[in-house]
């Protein structure tokens, strides 16, 4: 008796364009603006409510613009203070300011910084060999451009990438700071580095409580 044949079913062949279709997000159309109806009917007692609270929004951007210039001004001036005292072996994250009245504001700073990785080898330059102890490269990888528009490319790579890493993905860095870079910058910079510093590695503004 002859043996039965076995049928294998092959998968189907997968398209880069389907994957891409499957994982895609659609962003929700723009709605486009009304007109907005005045009411007529409106009592007295609500129409006195709507200009206490259109004076009192008046009021908060005045205050607001007042707080801001002043948070910028007493910043300056305790950062100021926080430098002098880390080139001196007395780094602090916070100090109380007082004020005329006697009541006080506390400056709270962190070691959070905002760094571009195309800023790294000037930022290295200042940090000399405490680069890599200091700040940490983060890579990334990304698709390549490439593969998006060749369609060989893209029956390929969902075929089988094996051991061709490189002919797909690109591989960015992301710089970040490591632990106690805000403290141990006074021992690697000096006062003439330090504002450069700075413009590459820039600090998270200080709080004030």
């Amino acid at each position: 008796m002859a043996a039965t044949a076995k049928v294998v079913k092959l998968k189907p062949k997968a398209s880069f364009a389907a994957a891409l279709k499957q994982t895609a997000t659609a962003t929700p159309a723009k709605s486009k603006k009304a007109s907005v109806p005045v009411l007529t009917s409106v009592p007295d007692e609500i129409k006195a409510a709507v200009d206490r609270y259109l004076e009192a929004s008046d009021q908060v951007k005045i205050h607001t613009a007042e707080k801001d210039a002043s948070g910028a001004q007493i910043i300056e001036f305790v950062r100021g203070v926080q430098d002098t005292d880390g080139f001196a072996g007395r780094f602090r994250h916070s100090y109380a300011v007082p004020g005329a009245s006697g009541k006080q504001i506390k400056f709270v700073s962190s070691n959070r910084f905002s760094i571009d990785a195309e800023d790294a080898e000037r930022i290295a330059t200042i940090l000399g060999e405490s680069f890599d102890e200091m700040v940490e490269q983060k890579p990334s990888v990304a698709l390549k451009d490439d593969v998006m528009n060749d369609e060989a490319l893209q029956e390929e790579l969902m075929a089988l990438i094996g051991d061709r890493f490189g002919d797909f993905f690109e591989t960015k860095i992301k710089l970040a700071v490591k632990e106690g870079f805000d403290q141990q910058v006074y021992r690697v910079a000096d006062p003439d580095s330090l504002p450069e510093l700075r413009m590459l590695c820039r600090p998270y503004k200080p709080a004030l409580r």
